[in-house]
């Protein structure tokens, strides 16, 4: 048996509220999960902090409820956790002893540009104006307090997109300056967003499935934080955690059949202190038939890669 920690999204609550239905939406939710009270003077709160020993302290934090309390941290730019919860993190954070930070959030903290692929890629891959990517002045704040007062193995935990982002975390991923994408030098932490496990994925929005490499290839591009991309499968996120790493596990498997078919796609490794996936030396492919297309992960890899492998005709493989 598994324990389930809940957080609400936009498909337990209605978009946009609080409205005229935030109380029957809560009072629905509440009744029908086990999320209790955590604040009498805020039934509406469901940020928290749950200790795991000394080794995990994991922050349960909401950008449903609060992005539209419309909070101004500075001119024409507004809060997304809401100023209360916001210096609820950063206290927490400050003061945390544990060994690990895990901050659990609904939406994709990572940045993510599809710029001059607007009209190609399909909605709800970057460009999300309900994700951090909407509010980067906050999430600016938040990566310049983790640097500023040194806390280590801060891990950001993510949802939603319905597809794989495994990223480092630098305050500026565009500054070639100030991050070194090839080793990870300046990421202030790392993010973990798993695919999601039965909703649809980017092949099912028009996308064919032998596209991947391509998109995937695009997307690291532009990106260059992004360590570990999937966009067509579904799947789910595991992570072994232990005092001098954390192992994140990527497995896939396909939902539309009912089947026990299911393989580990990724498996990285966050060492305590690193604050950045951990690399190890290049690996290359010479080169690609026609009518077939590879890809390789984690790239740059060494000791261990997993090889997805797209064709449109039959033929063996030797490795």
């Amino acid at each position: 048996m598994h324990p389930f920690i809940y957080l609400w999204d936009n498909h337990d609550v209605k978009q946009g509220f609080p409205d005229s239905t935030t109380d029957i939406c809560r009072k629905v939710y509440r009744e029908m999960t086990p999320s209790p009270v955590f604040d009498s003077s805020d039934h509406a709160r469901v940020y928290r902090k749950i200790s795991l020993g000394p080794m995990v302290d994991l922050f349960i934090i909401d950008v449903q409820y609060t992005r539209n309390n419309r909070d101004s941290i500075a001119p024409g730019e507004e809060s997304y956790l809401g100023i209360p919860q916001y210096n609820w993190l950063l206290n927490e954070l400050q003061h945390s002893t544990a060994k690990w930070k895990l901050l659990a959030n609904q939406k994709m903290f990572s940045p993510f540009s599809i710029q001059g692929y607007e009209s190609f890629i399909p909605g709800g891959v970057g460009g999300d104006d309900k994700s951090w990517d909407s509010y980067q002045l906050e999430r600016h704040n938040l990566l310049t307090f983790i640097q500023t007062n040194h806390i280590n193995n801060v891990m950001v935990l993510s949802g939603d997109a319905h597809f794989v982002v495994v990223s480092d975390e630098p305050i500026d991923p565009y500054d070639s300056l100030t991050y070194n994408h090839n080793t990870g030098a300046g990421s202030v932490a790392v993010e973990f967003l798993p695919s999601a496990i039965s909703s649809s994925n980017i092949d099912e929005r028009g996308i064919p499935y032998s596209f991947d490499p391509t998109l995937v290839s695009i997307a690291e591009g532009l990106n260059p934080h992004h360590f570990y991309l999937e966009f067509m499968d579904n799947g789910y996120g595991i992570l072994n955690i232990k005092p001098d790493s954390i192992n994140a596990q990527v497995w896939l498997l396909d939902a539309r059949t009912i089947n026990t078919n299911q393989y580990l796609a990724a498996n990285l490794f966050l060492d305590d202190g690193a604050n950045h996936w951990r690399r190890s030396t290049v690996s290359s492919i010479n080169s690609v038939p026609k009518n077939y297309a590879i890809s390789v992960y984690p790239n740059p890899s060494h000791d261990m890669f997993y090889v997805k492998w797209l064709g449109t005709e039959t033929e063996n493989i030797h490795i």
